[in-house]
């Protein structure tokens, strides 16, 4: 049976991140490394508040690099318990 792990919006917000500073780089670091890592037995998903959150990042690199790192996971359905 798989692990069910929910990449919310700061993973991608993270891994993408361009602002320096030491707290800043290092979530950036740690969030890359997490992704890097393999995950057996584990099944990442996302939702669509995920991508409508992702979409609205200014920068327009940083909004492609982010919707393509979650665009490969299962995306949950919206049901009214997430509303």
């Amino acid at each position: 049976m798989n692990t069910l792990i929910y990449v919310e919006t700061t993973i991608p917000s993270f891994f993408t991140e361009r602002r320096n500073g030491i707290d800043i780089a290092a979530r950036r670091q740690w969030t890359r490394e997490w992704w890097a890592k393999p995950k057996p037995g584990q099944r990442l998903v996302t939702s669509a508040i995920v991508f409508e959150e992702s979409d609205r990042i200014p920068d327009a690199v940083r909004r492609e690099e982010s919707l393509a790192l979650v665009h490969p996971l299962e995306e949950l359905p919206y049901t009214s318990e997430v509303a």
